[in-house]
């Protein structure tokens, strides 16, 4: 079967390779490639013109019911499309679809350690990555007590928050002569925004 490719036909087609067609639209055009030359060219140029946003990943066949579950579950009961509005949903699945691709292709910044934060019962190891600082315990803080983080810079503390889970992650850039600290502190941490209690220990950054 031959057909003449109308403008909705091309959208449908591009909705149908972003996967952001409804269930009922995709069905269609699945039936569409079977049938229609035209259309079938169609879908294979937005293919390859779509290709780079997936080429590093391999395909996973999804349930066939699962799309129909999504959309239920975020939008209710199916409500029609209508066409005026067809091209601003290709948009918005060109940007999501490229938007994610970026997101899962860019590569992450370094995790690096830096320093280490050791007492008796308490070892902290201190990494970085990106502007966020990364603090991993081995062990919890005392009952009632909680351990408390710092940045000691020119001489003044200031809470970096409390380290109440075996990985904690600060956003917070340091600087050469920074100093890590960690205190022993009330349930909560310290009542006056300053250590209260004993500093446990140390660590100087010496360079990045």
């Amino acid at each position: 079967m031959h057909g003449a490719v109308t403008e909705d036909d091309r959208l449908l087609a591009a909705d149908y390779v972003l996967g952001v067609a409804p269930a009922a639209e995709r069905a269609r055009a699945e039936a569409r490639i079977r049938q229609d030359r035209a259309f079938a060219a169609e879908v294979e140029g937005w293919q390859r013109r779509l290709s780079g946003l997936d080429a590093e990943f391999a395909a996973v066949e999804p349930p066939a019911a699962l799309l129909g579950r999504i959309e239920n579950r975020l939008f209710g009961r199916p409500q029609p499309v209508r066409r005026g509005k067809r091209i601003l949903g290709w948009l918005s699945g060109a940007v999501a679809a490229a938007t994610l691709a970026a997101v899962l292709l860019w590569p992450a910044a370094p995790l690096r350690p830096i320093a280490d934060l050791t007492a008796a019962d308490l070892s902290v190891a201190v990494l970085t990555q990106g502007d966020n600082l990364i603090f991993r315990s081995a062990a919890p803080a005392p009952s009632a007590r909680d351990y408390q983080l710092w940045i000691i810079r020119a001489g003044q503390p200031r809470s970096l928050g409390l380290l109440t889970a075996p990985e904690t992650v600060v956003s917070a850039r340091l600087e050469p002569g920074d100093v890590l600290a960690v205190s022993l502190e009330p349930t909560g941490g310290s009542p006056t925004g300053l250590p209260t209690g004993p500093v446990l220990a140390t660590a100087e950054i010496t360079e990045l």
